[in-house]
């Protein structure tokens, strides 16, 4: 079981990961 802030965590790299990878193309 995850903790609510390790969930905010995956989200943000999800959500970071997905603005750099846009941003590097």
């Amino acid at each position: 079981l995850y903790s609510p802030n390790e969930n905010l965590q995956l989200a943000a790299c999800d959500f970071w990961c997905s603005i750099l990878l846009y941003g590097s193309e």
